[in-house]
């Protein structure tokens, strides 16, 4: 008589030994080395094209996981910080994704609610120590729910590789103790394609950055990004020449700035659309012992594409030396909001750099009429009306003083000057700007326009580009 199990029912056991429930035979249990069973189980739900489910508890590995080249897979853990792997080698991957080769094509999977952690701190010299290593190309898949809490990088692409794309990246966390950044790309041979970047969490602490460096891709949108404290003064994106990428909100929360660093570097060719950027919080140092501080730094070693910004809101509580918005090669640049605290917040280095060429404020190139501004002298203040009207008659010559910070002007910034009942006899109106006389206005009923050209001097950048009568 056989005692020979029936097919089906072979299966069956298969089944549940790998199933959710099975998991291969991993214990969770923050004491067995798990590394052989979650293996098998990896291998088995990407062999069959199943979904597992890891559920609570502290998985030990002391190799890296290997998921190999598959297609229609998913590991789902039951919530990040309830299911944790934990590598207890150092300098080595947790998941290395695709090493096995670049067939088949890795599409169509998933993996969602799972803490990665180390037994011990990796320094950011640990450039193995990846919770996430992309060894192969991949695309069509989903990346929910994750938190990283130690590794050098939390997510690397494996340099000579096609990028990850077709992705979505939702609900991350970059924790305190990760000690180089959240996203290693440099050496990603090529441009990737529909990414889309929900909400992340980075805790910028102990990493040492660029935080998300080298990335790239086009049709590539991200929603919300909140960094905070950035303890050791990180760069937060490196963004690569030819990317195309819009950005729903930035914020930094908390920093100390004390060396030079372009805060979001952004490649040649690239067209980069923000939303929002924040920064600032009760802890936010910006002072440079040398060198200057950038917000956006485009078209780095080259001629940028376009960058667009909607609000920029910033302050800090210590501020010193050179803090710049924006600077970089020409292009198409544009911001059209900015509210800043009493700090000296300048715009570009328009001494050192091409920026204001191309750049465009529309706070303070608003196309606004201004009220009657009298019997009186007046100063400009960046973001009143750029059309200045005198309708009242002068009972003594009066000045228009034109902006004289440099690095706070543009080219094309210009102001109209409306003279209509104003101008009489010997009561005059002398524009000018920082105590040098641009022109006289002997005759009223004329219109004046004077426009800012690009130059290390505020005052010699004005000039006089309209005047005609009125009736």
């Amino acid at each position: 008589m056989s005692l020979a199990l029936p097919r089906a029912r072979i299966e069956t056991l298969e089944e549940e030994n790998y199933s959710a429930r099975g998991r291969g035979g991993a214990l969770g249990d923050d004491k067995t080395d798990d590394t052989a069973a979650l293996q098998a189980w990896i291998n088995y739900l990407v062999t069959h094209h199943k979904r597992g489910t890891l559920g609570a508890g502290t998985y030990r590995v002391s190799a890296p996981l290997i998921i190999p080249a598959g297609y229609e897979w998913a590991i789902d853990g039951d919530v990040a910080g309830g299911t944790r792997i934990m590598q207890t080698a150092d300098n080595m991957p947790i998941f290395d994704i695709g090493p096995t080769g670049s067939k088949p094509l890795m599409h169509t999977w998933r993996i969602s609610n799972i803490e990665f952690d180390y037994a011990n701190d990796q320094p950011a010299s640990h450039e193995n120590a990846n919770p996430i290593l992309f060894s192969q190309m991949v695309c069509e898949f989903s990346l929910t729910g994750l938190r990283f809490a130690r590794g050098s990088y939390a997510i690397k692409v494996k340099p000579g590789i096609g990028g990850p794309w077709g992705g979505l990246w939702d609900e991350l966390v970059f924790e305190a103790n990760l000690s180089a950044g959240a996203m290693q790309w440099t050496g990603c041979v090529n441009g990737v394609p529909n990414n889309k970047w929900g909400r992340f969490f980075v805790d910028c602490h102990n990493m040492v950055g660029p935080v998300f460096n080298d990335v790239r891709g086009y049709n590539w949108v991200v929603d919300t990004i909140e960094f905070i404290a950035a303890q050791r003064g990180a760069q937060l994106f490196s963004i690569s020449g030819g990317s195309e990428c819009t950005i729903g909100a930035i914020k930094l929360e908390n920093g100390v700035y004390r060396n030079a660093v372009d805060l979001i570097g952004i490649g040649p060719g690239a067209h980069v659309k923000i939303g929002q950027f924040f920064i600032g919080g009760n802890a936010m140092v910006l002072h440079p012992a040398r060198g200057a501080i950038t917000l956006f730094a485009t078209g780095v070693g080259g001629p940028t594409g376009t960058f667009d910004l909607d609000t920029l809101v910033a302050n800090a509580t210590e501020f010193g030396g050179d803090i710049y918005v924006i600077s970089g090669a020409k292009g198409n640049l544009r911001i059209r909001d900015m509210s800043f605290d009493a700090n000296p917040w300048q715009i570009c280095n328009n001494g050192s750099t091409t920026t204001g060429d191309t750049l465009t404020l529309d706070q303070y190139k608003n196309d606004r009429l201004s009220d009657n501004l009298g019997d009186a002298s007046y100063a400009v203040t960046l973001g009143d009306p750029n059309i200045l009207s005198f309708e009242t008659p002068f009972t003594s010559p009066r000045t228009l003083d034109l902006p004289d910070v440099a690095n706070r002007l543009f080219n094309g910034l210009y102001y109209e000057v409306r003279l209509y009942g104003a101008v009489n006899g010997s009561n005059t109106l002398t524009i000018q700007c920082g105590g040098k006389k641009k022109f006289v206005a002997h005759s009223d009923k004329v219109l004046m326009r004077f426009s800012w050209r690009r130059n290390a001097t505020a005052a010699a950048g004005w000039m006089m580009t309209q005047y005609e009568p009125l009736p």
